[in-house]
């Protein structure tokens, strides 16, 4: 028939993350220029089909296009579905009283949870209740060109994670309401430590919390309630970033905005209790290798043992079509850098002229692609490979292959894919950074050097350790005065290395298994089980900041000790009242 149409699969890049364990998922089907939101339900008969990781596959039963058409044009009732499976009889009557108040807004059902979305394999499959959709059918044609669209949305409803009280509370600010705002960086170590905050100010302090996703460089403004481009809005929405990485740049950018807007900017609550690296690793398999010779290459001391390339694989392993040529590559043609790096060991058979006008020196590679240490470079098949990628890490792995003798051939990669792909496959050493979720599926070893000096770092000695840098939780300005509570428990947080790998891993196997990001369910786990070591955040109810008080809510007066106070909380000192530290 002309009015019957049936619907087949939702392609992945439709379908957005599961960010839960719990989550709403409506079906809306378009009609051109009018739109209704269609409840999706299970099929009965499981007339679905799930092909692929990450893909939503969603099979409409037979519809009559016709009558959905002229119900959504002639805007009257919505045709009906059938009473949903999924309720229990003692439950339905009110739920079909639901449908009928939906229905008269053009759209009928209810949204279904999915409970327990880990266990569903990362295939979200679902499809409409087989049956009767529209009781009369309707003559008028369906236009040749009418197309229908999908779309699936997943509504975050995250299931508490931590025994708590549901009521929760907004900011109060200039006659203004509205929820803590907490910004989720795209890096997931920052995300884990955002929905750690998230959970425990939600639920332990009580406030209402709204998420807001972006950079770092963005969120630096954001706390100011600007954007980059210099518009704001006062109050700001947003007050909390956590795990900022303080990088050189983003440094700048703080001391900056400092030095403008001094009673505007954005406060630093506080380290992350851990620091970033950016080091030379190696995989765990070569490890094990090692030591059952007696060989440790978790110091660099070990890699100037002779025969080391035995535990990895050669460069004559590697395609050259995956790497970049030494001549394109900036870290091995950069005339300073090269310079700084014969000052520093003294290699000139590391170097060649470059040939341009300003006779610069850039690094001999002797097949294009490989840069050899001296300590293998009469044979290059005894190199260990280094691979990283835009040069990062260069010059400094550089001076360490020589001044350590470590015999490793370095390449950048063609491309950031390129890269990922040839550490994952290849028994290789590689640039990477701590703490991230890149490869911490590997468990990748990290080689130690002697602890870094920065006056050596500033002479351009990069023998030692690299710079760590620094990782901020940052505060908006008015965040103690609105939140103290929140504000305090910011800047007490504090979390070893070690448990944020460990988060991270969690992360990635719940993404696996149930094709959400993890996040949510590798903090909610970390908090249910490590409660003795975030209770230590929770700020002390009788402490108050400068201008607040400490009041009693079940007297409804301030109070002058911390003696007996049944239900302390901290309020602003009304007017004739000044506050002062007991």
């Amino acid at each position: 028939s002309e009015r019957v149409l049936k619907l087949a699969t939702i392609t992945e890049s439709s379908v957005p993350p599961l960010e839960t364990t719990e989550a709403r998922v409506r079906l809306s089907i378009c009609f051109g220029w009018h739109c209704g939101a269609v409840a999706s339900y299970p099929a009965a008969n499981g007339n679905t089909v799930a092909d692929g990781s990450r893909a939503a596959t969603v099979q409409l039963q037979t519809w009559d296009l016709a009558c959905l058409h002229n119900a959504v044009s002639s805007q009257t009732e919505l045709c009906w579905l059938s009473p949903d499976p999924l309720l229990s009889s003692s439950r339905r009557s009110a739920e079909e009283t639901k449908k009928q108040d939906l229905v008269r807004r053009q759209s009928f059902g209810t949204s279904i949870v999915l409970s327990k979305v880990q266990e569903i394999q990362a295939v979200v499959s679902l499809s409409v209740l087989q049956g009767k959709v529209c009781q009369e059918p309707v003559a008028k044609q369906i236009p040749p060109h009418f197309e229908i669209a999908i779309l699936l949305q997943v509504v975050s409803d995250f299931v508490r994670c931590l025994p708590s009280s549901g009521q929760q509370k907004n900011l109060t600010q200039g006659g203004e309401s509205y929820p803590l705002g907490i910004r989720y960086d795209g890096a997931l170590a920052s995300q884990l430590a955002s929905r750690l905050v998230h959970i425990l100010i939600e639920e332990e302090l009580g406030y209402s919390v709204a998420r807001q996703d972006g950079d770092s460089h963005a969120g630096m403004y954001a706390l100011m309630g600007c954007a980059t481009d210099g518009t704001c809005i006062q109050p700001t929405r947003q007050h909390i970033n956590m795990a900022v990485w303080m990088t050189p740049d983003l440094s700048a950018t703080f001391g900056d905005i400092h030095s403008e807007r001094a009673s505007e900017a954005p406060v630093s609550a506080g380290s992350m209790g851990h620091f970033g690296l950016e080091q030379i690793f190696y995989k765990v398999s070569a490890r094990e290798r090692a030591r059952q010779d007696g060989v440790d290459l978790d110091s660099y001391q070990g890699w100037s043992t002779t025969g080391v390339s035995a535990y990895f694989e050669s460069i004559s392993s590697i395609d050259r079509s995956l790497l970049a040529s030494c001549n394109s590559s900036f870290g091995f043609t950069n005339t300073a850098a090269n310079e700084n790096y014969l000052r520093m060991t003294g290699d000139d058979g590391g170097l060649t002229l470059s040939g341009l006008p300003d006779g610069g020196f850039v690094a001999y590679c002797s097949d294009g692609y490989f840069w050899l240490a001296p300590s293998c470079r009469d044979a290059a098949e005894s190199c260990v490979p280094y691979i990283t990628f835009s040069s990062w890490g260069l010059p400094e792995t550089m001076q360490k292959a020589t001044i350590y003798q470590m015999p490793l051939a370095l390449a950048n990669a063609r491309t950031y894919s390129d890269w990922t792909g040839l550490v994952r496959r290849v028994n290789c050493a590689f640039y990477w950074w701590t703490p991230s979720s890149l490869f911490v599926d590997l468990s990748p070893v990290p080689i130690t050097f002697p602890p870094h000096n920065p006056v050596a770092w500033r002479a351009g000695d990069m023998a030692s350790t690299g710079p760590p840098q620094p990782i901020w939780n940052m505060i908006s300005q008015d965040l103690a005065l609105l939140a103290p509570d929140a504000a305090d428990l910011v800047k007490k947080v504090r979390l070893p290395l070690e448990d944020v790998e460990s988060m991270l891993r969690a992360a990635g196997q719940f993404e696996q298994s149930s094709g959400d990001s993890g996040v949510h369910e590798a903090a909610c786990r970390w908090l249910q089980a490590n409660r003795a070591s975030w209770e230590l955040w929770l700020p002390d109810e009788t402490i108050c900041t400068p201008g607040m008080g400490l009041f009693d809510a079940g007297r409804q007066t301030f109070m002058q000790s911390r003696g007996e106070v049944a239900s302390p909380e901290c309020r602003e000192c009304t007017q004739g009242l000044v506050s002062w530290a007991l």
